[in-house]
C-alpha cells in the first residue's frame, strides 16, 4: 500500500531532502467528524444506545449532539435539572466522542414539554405569538424574559463551557428550532435587530469565549399557507414576500452583519440539501468560509425519505427509487464543513458506508507534510532550519492554532523538543500547500550523534494533539528522518531576497524576473485594510500578487480574499513567464491595503512542465471538450490568459443520475512522463460555474503509477472569477502516472494555465529555495 510507504530521502551536498509517505487512513482529529444526534428533552427520538457486543460504539461517528430546551431544564423558576444532560455528556464522552450542545431558548416544536421559552414565563407576563402550526415564540424585547435568560445562560456556561469534552454550543435564541428564523413577528427592522442583537449579546456574556458558540445561517422562509395568514414581520423579510429581501436587506435583518463579526462566532446552516439559496444563506456560508476563515457545520434538510422519493423538501422532481443522498453530500462538502449531522436512520452507517467514509475523508481538515528539508550537517547549540510544505488534503479548515512543536527522538526517546510561534496552521486550506520555515535553537548539552527528526501540532503542554495524514507515527509524532548533530557548521539556507518595496499601489520587487523562466515564489502577506467592496459585493475586492513587464502586461496572477486583522500568512506561487523581463508587483485591488515580507524567490524552469503552452500542447493533453477562443470569459475584465483555456460544460438536464461523473481532461503519460516515487505539485488556473443545490463539484485526480487514484475536490462559491488552485502529490514506482480532472453533477468548469512542478530529485544548495 502506497500509505505504508517509508519516507525517501535524498541525500546530496549539504542537504537532506525528504518525501513523508501520505497515510491514507481515516482517522479522528478535534474539532471535526459525522455528529449523531440525541434528544435529551425525549430520548425516544434520539439515537438508541445499543450496538453489537465487543465493539466501539459509533466508530465512523465523533460527535454527539445533545439537544435540549431551557424549558426542559428549569420547568418552574430557578429549579434547574441539569442530570439529563449530565449523563448523557458522561454516557457519550466516555466513549470518546466529543460533544455539542444544542439548547433552545426559543420553540422546539408544538408537543408538550418542547417550548424553548418556559410556559411559565409566559404565564408572569412575557408577550407570547403562536404560529399556525401550535409553535409559541416570545417577545426577546421583554424585561423579564431578558432577566431570566440571562440567569439561565449564565449557569448553563458555568456548568458546560469549561468541560474539555464540550467542543460547541449552539446560539439557539431566536426562532423555530431556534435556527435563527421564523419567529416573532416584529413590527420593524429596527426593533427586529434590537431584539437579535441583545439576545447575542446574552449568550456571548455568558459563555465570555470560553468555547466557540455556532449560529444558524437561515434565512426567513415562512409564508402564507392560507388567506389572511401573516408573513413574518417586518414586510419584505421573508425570501417568499412579494417584496423579498436583498442579499444586503438579509445580512440587516437577521443581523448577520453585525453577528459573524465577533471573532467567538461560527456557521452552522441545519437545512443542506435542496433547502440553501445562494443569493441568502449560501452565499453568507461562502464569504465566512473565504473571508472571516470561520469553520462551518452542515446538517442536511430532510431525512433519508427527503433524497429517496418524493417529498416536499430535498431535491426537486425527486421520485421514488431515487437516491440522492450522495449528491446532499456533496452538497453539504461544497461549503467546506468540519462537521456534519447524521440524521438519517440508525443504519445508515451499515447501508451507505461509503458515503460515511466520504465524509469522513473530506470534512475538515487533513494536514500533510508533502515535502521537508534541513542542514546534514546540524551544530549542537546552532540553528536547526527545518523547511516543509504543507498540504490541507480535506475541504474544511483547523478552527483554532496548534502549537507547532519540532522533535528530536533517539533510541526511542524523546531527547529534545521546542515550539515554533510562527506557524499557523488556520491558513492552510486545500489548494493552497504552502511552505514554511522552522528556525529552533539547540541545546549546547545535546551530545553529537544520529538523531530522528520529528513534529508535531500539540497541545499547550507540548503533547501530540493533531494527527497528522503521514506514516510513520511515533506516540503521536510525525517522524520525519535522521539529523546527523556534531561539531559542524550548521548550513545556513541563506537570508530571503531583499525586502520588498512599498508603492502607491501596494509592493514591488526590484529583483528582475527573465523572460522564458517560470519562479517560485514564497512570501508572507497580510491584509491591513478591508477593500471598499468585500465578498458581500458581486465585484468585490481582493489581493493579488503577479510578474509585469515593462508594458504593463500582468503574468501568473494569483489572488486571494482575506479580512484585515486577520493573523499573517504565509503563500506560496509559481509564477511564468512569456518573452519580455518582468518584475513582481503585489496590489490591494477595491481600496484595500496588505503588507508584505519574507520573500523566497528561486528560478524552477529546470523542474516545470508547462502543459498548455507551445505548439504541441495537444499532444500532452487527452480533452474530451472543445478549446475556448482567445476571446473567452474565463479572463474577466483582465487581458486574454496567454495559454488556451480548456472549456467543459455538463448540464443538470443532462445528467442521468446523481454522482455522475464526467472527466474532461487528462494528460497522456507517453507525452508527460512523471518520475517514479518522486513528489510533484501541479497548479493551474480554473473558473467555476455552479449549479447550486445539486452538489456539484470540480475535482483534479492522479492515477496510475502503481498507487491508489488520489483526488482533489473543489468548489467555487465565493466568486466567479478565475482563481489558481494547486495540489501535492507523490508518484509510485510505474511509469504511467497521469493528472486527469473533471466535474460530477454538473456544472462548468474552464481551466488554463496547468503546470507541474517536479521537486528536485538533489536538494537546492544553500541558499535557494525548495
Amino acid at each position: 500500500m502506497w500509505s505504508a510507504c517509508l519516507p525517501l530521502l535524498l541525500l546530496a551536498g549539504d542537504w537532506v531532502t525528504v518525501q513523508p509517505a501520505e497515510s491514507a487512513a481515516l482517522f479522528d482529529n478535534p474539532h471535526t467528524g459525522w455528529g449523531i444526534v440525541e434528544y435529551v428533552d425525549d430520548p425516544q427520538l434520539g439515537r438508541e444506545r445499543v450496538w453489537p457486543a465487543g465493539q466501539a460504539p459509533w466508530p465512523d461517528y465523533a460527535v454527539v449532539q445533545l439537544l435540549f430546551t431551557w424549558a426542559g431544564l428549569e420547568p418552574s423558576p430557578g429549579q434547574l435539572d441539569w442530570s439529563p444532560v449530565d449523563r448523557l455528556i458522561d454516557f457519550w464522552s466516555g466513549h470518546g466522542k466529543q460533544i455539542v450542545l444544542i439548547g433552545s431558548t426559543e420553540s422546539y416544536g408544538p408537543r408538550p414539554g418542547f417550548g424553548g421559552c418556559p410556559e411559565w414565563l409566559y404565564q408572569q407576563g412575557v408577550p407570547r405569538w403562536r404560529d399556525p402550526e401550535g409553535n409559541s415564540f416570545p417577545d426577546l424585547r421583554h424585561p423579564l424574559y431578558r432577566q431570566r435568560l440571562r440567569l439561565f445562560l449564565q449557569a448553563y456556561a458555568d456548568r458546560y463551557a469549561t468541560r474539555p469534552e464540550v467542543e460547541l454550543i449552539a446560539l439557539r435564541g431566536y426562532g423555530m428550532y431556534g435556527e435563527w428564523h421564523s419567529g416573532f413577528p416584529y413590527p420593524t427592522v429596527a426593533a427586529r435587530r434590537e431584539a437579535l442583537r441583545e439576545v447575542i449579546a446574552i449568550w456571548r456574556a455568558a459563555v465570555a469565549g470560553r468555547v466557540p458558540l455556532s449560529l444558524s445561517t437561515s434565512y426567513e422562509w415562512r409564508f402564507p399557507t392560507a388567506a389572511g395568514e401573516p408573513l413574518v414581520l417586518p414586510a419584505g423579510t421573508s425570501i417568499h414576500d412579494p417584496q423579498p429581501p436583498t442579499w444586503r436587506q438579509f445580512l440587516e435583518r437577521s443581523l448577520f452583519d453585525e453577528a459573524f463579526a465577533h471573532p467567538d462566532l461560527i456557521a452552522r446552516r441545519d437545512g443542506c440539501g435542496g433547502a440553501v439559496q445562494w443569493e441568502y444563506d449560501g452565499r453568507l456560508l461562502a464569504n465566512l468560509w473565504e473571508h472571516w476563515r470561520r469553520p462551518i457545520w452542515c446538517e442536511p434538510f430532510g431525512g433519508r425519505p427527503a433524497y429517496t422519493g418524493p417529498s416536499p423538501v430535498g431535491y426537486p422532481g425527486t421520485q421514488a427509487g431515487d437516491d440522492y443522498l450522495g449528491a446532499c453530500l456533496d452538497e453539504m462538502l461544497s461549503y467546506h464543513p468540519n462537521w456534519l449531522t447524521m440524521h438519517w436512520g440508525a443504519d445508515f452507517d451499515q447501508r451507505y458506508p461509503h458515503l460515511v467514509a466520504r465524509g469522513r475523508q473530506w470534512m475538515g481538515y487533513r494536514l500533510q507534510v508533502a515535502v521537508a528539508r534541513w542542514p546534514r550537517p546540524v551544530a549542537a547549540a546552532g540553528p536547526l532550519v527545518v523547511e516543509t510544505l504543507w498540504e490541507n488534503r480535506a475541504l474544511g479548515r483547523l478552527p483554532r492554532a496548534y502549537p507547532l512543536h519540532l522533535a528530536l527522538w533517539q533510541d526511542q526517546r524523546l531527547v529534545w523538543q521546542s515550539a515554533d510561534p510562527t506557524f499557523d496552521a488556520t491558513a492552510l486550506v486545500a489548494g493552497e500547500p504552502t511552505w514554511h520555515r522552522s528556525t529552533l535553537a539547540l541545546p549546547a548539552t545535546l551530545p553529537a550523534g544520529d538523531y530522528q527528526l520529528a513534529m508535531a501540532l500539540t497541545d499547550a503542554a507540548g503533547r501530540p494533539r493533531i494527527r497528522l495524514a503521514n506514516e510513520p507515527q511515533r506516540q503521536g509524532w510525525t517522524l520525519l528522518g535522521a539529523v546527523q548533530v556534531g561539531p559542524h557548521t550548521t548550513v545556513s539556507p541563506g537570508p530571503p531576497v531583499g525586502a520588498p518595496q512599498r508603492t502607491a499601489s501596494g509592493w514591488r520587487l526590484a529583483e528582475p524576473l527573465q523572460p522564458g523562466r517560470v519562479y517560485s515564489l514564497r512570501f508572507r502577506e497580510r491584509v491591513t485594510r478591508d477593500p471598499a467592496r468585500d465578498l458581500d459585493s458581486d465585484d468585490p475586492g481582493y489581493c493579488a500578487v503577479y510578474a509585469q513587464t515593462a508594458a504593463g502586461r500582468q503574468l501568473g496572477e494569483v489572488r486571494w480574499y482575506s479580512k484585515a486583522g486577520q493573523p499573517a500568512r504565509e503563500r506560496w506561487v509559481l509564477l511564468p513567464l512569456g518573452a519580455q523581463p518582468a518584475e513582481v508587483v503585489w496590489t490591494a485591488v477595491g481600496g484595500g491595503a496588505l503588507n508584505v515580507a519574507e520573500v523566497h524567490l528561486e528560478d524552477v524552469t529546470d523542474r516545470v512542465q508547462r502543459l498548455l503552452a507551445g505548439p504541441d500542447w495537444l499532444a500532452a493533453l487527452r480533452r474530451e471538450v472543445v478549446l475556448a477562443p482567445a476571446a473567452t470569459p474565463f479572463d474577466r475584465r483582465r487581458p486574454p490568459a496567454p495559454d488556451p483555456v480548456i472549456v467543459a460544460t455538463r448540464e443538470a438536464a443532462e445528467l442521468p443520475r446523481a454522482g455522475e461523473e464526467y472527466p474532461f481532461l487528462t494528460t497522456r503519460p507517453e507525452a508527460v512522463p512523471l518520475a517514479p516515487n518522486c513528489t510533484y505539485t501541479v497548479f493551474f488556473r480554473c473558473a467555476l460555474r455552479p449549479q447550486i443545490q445539486r452538489g456539484d463539484h470540480a475535482w483534479c485526480e492522479v492515477r496510475g503509477g502503481g498507487l491508489p487514484a488520489r483526488r482533489w475536490l473543489f468548489t467555487q462559491r465565493h466568486t466567479s472569477g478565475p482563481l489558481r488552485r494547486a495540489y501535492t502529490f507523490q508518484t509510485g514506482p510505474g511509469s504511467d502516472t497521469a493528472v486527469a480532472w473533471g466535474l460530477t453533477n454538473g456544472g462548468r468548469a474552464e481551466v488554463a494555465e496547468i503546470l507541474l512542478l517536479r521537486h528536485a530529485a538533489e536538494p537546492a544548495s544553500a541558499g535557494d529555495g525548495p
